[in-house]
C-alpha cells in the first residue's frame, strides 16, 4: 500500500506535537480528555506505565484536551477543568515543576510510577481561547489527534504500518495490552483489532447498587455477545464473516493501522458513535480484523449528558434522573429510554433525509411511529428541523457531516424520547 498524505485533507497542515516520535514507536494511544478530574486523567497513563514485554520507546500516549471557543471565552466549568488537566499532564511530562493543588497521595504515587517507567506522554492542547476549535465534540477531538499521530508515523518511518490505539480517559489497560497489539498486527495481515472490554461501575458514584441495577435494566453490562466471550483466544475475522463489523465498535477498545485509518476517511465530527462509524468503515475495507481476548481494556460506565442521543452515558443519566424524580414525588413511575425505537427512528430519518424526501409531515409520522411524545410541536419547527436534517445527510458535506443532527435531536426531542416503564425493577431502591 502506497499512501501520500497530501491526498487526505483531514490531516492537519501543521504539527501539533512538537516532540518527535521515537523511530521505534509502533503504537500511539489516543486519549481524549474533556472535563475530567485528576483520577480519570491519570487512570490510562498509570496503566500504560505498567506495560510488560515491550520497550517504552515502542509506544506513546497522546492526550488531546479540547473545548469550544465559547467555553474558553466564558471560562466555563468545563474549560476550568480542562486547564487543570493540562497543568497535570505538563507536570507528568516534567515540563512544569509547579506543585498542583488537590493532588491526592494516590495521584502522586501514580505520577511517580509514570516518571519511573519512562512512558512518553504527548499533549495536544486545544483548550485555550486562541487555539480552541469552534466545536468540542469527541469525534472532532479524535480526528485532530489521529491526524497528527498519522503525520508523526510517516515522519518516523512507520508510515501506514503505525498503529493507533483509540481509547477514553476513563480506561485502563492490562499489562500485556501493547505487547499483544504489536504481536497481533505482526502475525495477521489485518486493518484493526479489539481486545477484551470489561465495563466496571464508576467507583466515584455514590450509589453503587443503584447504578448496577440501572446497567442491568439497560442490558449493557457487557458490549460483546456472551457466545463469543472466549478469554485467552484470538478470533480472526476474514472479509465476509457476519460478525466482523461488530468487532471494531467502541472507541474505548479499537486499534487500527494508520493506513486503514487513512483509507477509511478518519473520524467524523460527531458527539457520539464516531467510533462505531469508523469501525464500520474500516471493517468494510479490503482486509481483515481480529478480536483478541488475551488482553483487557477496563472502562468505567457512568452517566453523561455530553454524549449523543442514543449513547449509553445519556441513557444511564435518563434512568437516574427518573429515579430521582420518583423519590421527590415528581413522578409515579421510573422510565428508561427505548434504545431500539430511537435507533430505528435515526435509521429512517437518515434514509429520508439522504433521499431529500424528509419534510414536516414525514418527520411527524416518524415521531408518532416510534413512540415520541409529539404534543406541542409546531409545524414550523418540524419543517425547520427537517431542513436541518436534510442538509446534514445530503450534498457534498465533508468534515462537518452529521455535526448538528444529534445535537438537534437531543435539544428538541430528548424530553420526548420513547421510553419504557421499569418501575418494578427498582422497587428495592424506592423505599
Amino acid at each position: 500500500m502506497i499512501v501520500d498524505l497530501k491526498n487526505f485533507n483531514f490531516i492537519g497542515k501543521r504539527p501539533l506535537v512538537s516532540e518527535p516520535m521515537h523511530r521505534f514507536c509502533k503504537v500511539a494511544v489516543l486519549i481524549p480528555v474533556y472535563d475530567e478530574n485528576f483520577n480519570m486523567v491519570l487512570r490510562p497513563l498509570y496503566s500504560l506505565a505498567g506495560q510488560k514485554g515491550v520497550g517504552f520507546d515502542e509506544f506513546e500516549a497522546v492526550v488531546i484536551v479540547n473545548n469550544s471557543k465559547d467555553e474558553a471565552k466564558n471560562k466555563s466549568k468545563e474549560f476550568v477543568a480542562n486547564q487543570r488537566a493540562i497543568k497535570l499532564i505538563r507536570f507528568v511530562q516534567k515540563l512544569s515543576s509547579k506543585p498542583l493543588e488537590n493532588l491526592s497521595g494516590e495521584n502522586l504515587k501514580q505520577i511517580k510510577k509514570i516518571w519511573q517507567s519512562g512512558l512518553n506522554v504527548r499533549l495536544i492542547d486545544k483548550s485555550a481561547l486562541q487555539i480552541a476549535v469552534v466545536e468540542n465534540n469527541v469525534g472532532l477531538a479524535r480526528r485532530v489527534a489521529a491526524g497528527d499521530i498519522v503525520r508523526r508515523f510517516f515522519e518516523n518511518g512507520q508510515k501506514e504500518r503505525g498503529i493507533i490505539l483509540v481509547t477514553d480517559a476513563d480506561c485502563a489497560f492490562s499489562p500485556n495490552t501493547i505487547y499483544e497489539i504489536i504481536s497481533t498486527f505482526l502475525k495477521y495481515p489485518i486493518n484493526g483489532l479489539a481486545g477484551n472490554l470489561v465495563p466496571i461501575i464508576d467507583p466515584e458514584f455514590p450509589e453503587q447498587k443503584l447504578l448496577k441495577k440501572v446497567l442491568e435494566a439497560s442490558g449493557e453490562l457487557r458490549p460483546w455477545p456472551k457466545s463469543l466471550r472466549r478469554p485467552g483466544k484470538i478470533l480472526y475475522f476474514e472479509k465476509g464473516d457476519s460478525l466482523d463489523s461488530n468487532v471494531l465498535k467502541t472507541g474505548q477498545n479499537m486499534a487500527v493501522s494508520a493506513g486503514a485509518y487513512l483509507l477509511a476517511g478518519g473520524f467524523e465530527d460527531l458527539d457520539s458513535s464516531e467510533d462505531v462509524l469508523l469501525g464500520q468503515k474500516i471493517s468494510n475495507l479490503p482486509g481483515d480484523i481480529v478480536k483478541n481476548f488475551n488482553y483487557t481494556v477496563t472502562t468505567i460506565i457512568r452517566p453523561s449528558l455530553r454524549t449523543g442521543a442514543g449513547a449509553l452515558g445519556r441513557r444511564i443519566k435518563y434512568i437516574l434522573d427518573s429515579v430521582e424524580n420518583f423519590r421527590l414525588g415528581k413522578s409515579k413511575k421510573i422510565f428508561m429510554l427505548d434504545k431500539q425505537k430511537i435507533s430505528e427512528f435515526y435509521f429512517y430519518l437518515a434514509a429520508l433525509a439522504k433521499s431529500r424526501k424528509l419534510n414536516a409531515g414525514w418527520l411527524k409520522k416518524l415521531l408518532i411511529l416510534y413512540g415520541f411524545n409529539f404534543s406541542g410541536l409546531p409545524q414550523k419547527e418540524l419543517q425547520r428541523m427537517a431542513e436541518i436534517f436534510t442538509l446534514e445527510y445530503s450534498g457534498n458535506i465533508k468534515h462537518h457531516k452529521f455535526l448538528r443532527t444529534d445535537r438537534t435531536v437531543v435539544e428538541h426531542f430528548y424530553h420526548r424520547f420513547p421510553k419504557k416503564d421499569v418501575t418494578g425493577k427498582f422497587a428495592e431502591f424506592l423505599v
